[in-house]
């Protein structure tokens, strides 16, 4: 077998290494760690090669400084490659915790507005006859049962993938109660045990009394 051939049977070898090392540790969130895997196989790869074409006849001294220099490149390739890594997570880190708080500020006013329509309803209510806050409420948003959703029936969002949700999760005649969440953004407490049942996500509640609306972020 030629050379030509003999060094592109090496290539491909590396090749499917790397891409088996990819694949074999991909499936999870972090990238990283299917990009570490095949950038580790790949440098292992290079050595072998390294050594595999500075065998005889190239003297000792020769095989030597090749080594030393494809150690010294894959050391320092290495240190970049760390700090590309670290770069990325932290920008990531980054976006999320900016996602939060602006889903925070529109979980508020998706909570907010609901139960201040209501109580403007509640007090403006003229005769003899008037409604309570719960059935005031019930008028305006039919859909609003317990355990209901009413974020998605007053978007406008045709595809129903909002990650978004107003659950209501109390209903009396002087207290309506609400809870937004998050499906996916992050909030400071990892611990903290959502509405839906997942860990560490954004979530906050409303409450509505005759006196007004109470708003608290959870997480």
């Amino acid at each position: 077998m030629n050379t030509f051939w003999k060094l592109l049977l090496w290539l491909l070898a590396g090749v499917l290494l790397a891409l088996a090392a990819f694949y074999l540790f991909g499936g999870t969130n972090d990238h990283w760690a299917s990009l570490n895997a095949a950038g580790l196989v790949t440098a292992v790869f290079l050595l072998v090669l390294a050594g595999y074409s500075m065998r005889s006849p190239f003297p000792m001294k020769t095989r030597v400084v090749v080594w030393i220099l494809c150690v010294l490149i894959i050391a320092v390739g290495s240190i970049g490659w760390q700090g590309m890594e670290n770069q990325s997570k932290w920008q990531r880190s980054l976006l999320m915790e900016i996602h939060g708080i602006i889903v925070h500020g529109i979980l508020q006013v998706e909570i907010y507005n609901p139960l201040q329509k209501t109580l403007l309803e509640y007090h403006g209510q003229t005769g003899k006859k008037k409604q309570t806050l719960g059935q005031v409420f019930q008028r305006l948003y039919p859909e609003g049962k317990i355990g209901q959703n009413i974020h998605d029936v007053h978007q406008a969002n045709p595809d129903g993938d909002d990650s978004l949700r107003v659950i209501v999760t109390a209903l009396t005649d002087n207290e309506i109660g609400l809870t937004g969440f998050h499906y996916y953004s992050p909030g400071k407490n990892k611990g903290f045990k959502n509405y839906h049942g997942r860990f560490g996500f954004v979530q906050a509640k409303g409450v509505l009394t005759e006196k007004g609306v109470r708003y608290e972020p959870e997480n």
